[in-house]
């Protein structure tokens, strides 16, 4: 197993990250730890070689490429990818190494995780992604094979089986095998394009509501940008990956995968849509037509159902009425963990 340690222009929660991937209860000899990283820093740097952590240097400013550099230069067959700011709990290894050894056929494994904020404290875990936690402890472990995996996923809550690439276990191939999407300039989604892989793999998947992460929310937190300028270019980097994912899923997809790509990318545009206010209201009467369509001809997965809530076209027609209005009920929403997951 090879653990991937990403930094991209932050030294300050680093070492932590590494030294939680070095101590663990698994035998040190049984994996390897790697650092990607786009900077220099000589005590980090000094820390990285006395640890024998091999670092991969990388300059591109996009995520795929740097998955897929890391993962060229891994020795593991499995792939557990860490955010320089995330932590692994010590048991982590050790439950991975038992969930690929006892299932030949796993490609992909995603868990859950413990939020800490900035100093590393343990937070409420309702706090964060509460809704989707609660879905998970009331599922319970899924082991879903990759030949009905969609349809498996379809009856159930959201769970998101995709969010925190520090929650995400592959196998090496999901990556290497469709690397000229993950390499391309438009990939920032990397975590989303590891769930899709593993949907088009055939492979099989599991889904656990363990902790196994922790994972820490503070004001730098790329996964949560503020301002409104920050917004925007976060939603113009989505768009491109989402798009980026269509296309992957219709080369190699069965319609099902293709529907759910179809899906996420209309669903961000409608998220982006309700909060920016130079959107005019011909375009929101088109997603709301567009998101008619969707959610009265196709059933949802775990990844893309709570989105299709009746409730986002609720807001839709809000917004219509009144855009702040509109805003208002999706940041309650959102707060309170009801309604659509946006």
């Amino acid at each position: 197993m090879s653990v991937i340690v990403t930094a991209h222009r932050r030294p300050t929660y680093l070492r932590a990250a590494v030294e939680s991937a070095l101590h663990q209860t698994l035998p040190r000899s049984r994996y390897e730890v790697l650092v990607t990283k786009d900077f220099t820093d000589p005590e980090l740097d000094r820390f990285l070689e006395e640890a024998g952590v091999r670092v991969v240097p990388y300059r591109e400013a996009e995520l795929g490429p740097m998955y897929v550099r890391a993962a060229s230069e891994a020795q593991g067959e499995v792939l557990l990818f860490l955010d320089d700011d995330d932590l692994f709990e010590p048991v982590k290894l050790a439950w991975t190494e038992r969930m690929f050894r006892e299932a030949p056929d796993l490609s992909y494994f995603h868990h859950w995780y413990q939020p800490i904020d900035q100093a590393g404290r343990p937070l409420d875990p309702s706090l964060h992604r509460g809704r989707e936690r609660r879905h998970r402890l009331q599922v319970g472990s899924l082991r879903l094979p990759g030949a009905d995996a969609v349809a498996r996923l379809q009856p159930l809550p959201e769970l998101a089986a995709d969010f925190c690439g520090s929650c995400t276990v592959v196998r090496r191939e999901l990556i290497l095998d469709r690397q000229s999407y993950c390499a391309h300039p438009d990939m920032n989604a990397p975590d989303t394009f590891l769930f899709f892989s593993a949907l088009l793999s055939g492979g099989a998947l599991a889904i656990d509501p363990a902790a196994l992460t922790r994972y820490r929310l503070h004001a730098a937190n790329y996964s949560r940008p503020r301002s409104p300028e920050e917004r925007s270019l976060w939603h113009e980097r989505l768009d491109r990956s989402y798009r980026l994912i269509l296309r992957m899923a219709e080369a190699h997809g069965p319609p099902e995968v293709v529907r759910e790509a179809e899906a996420l990318l209309l669903l961000h545009r409608i998220d982006r849509a309700l909060e920016d206010p130079r959107v005019s209201r011909a375009e929101i009467r088109a997603l709301y037509r567009q998101g008619r369509r969707l959610i009265g001809t196709h059933r949802w997965n775990a990844r893309t159902r709570a989105f299709g809530h009746r409730g986002l076209l609720l807001l839709l027609s809000l917004y219509a009425i009144s855009p702040r209005l509109a805003g208002a009920t999706r940041n309650r929403w959102r707060n309170a963990g009801s309604g659509p997951a946006l």
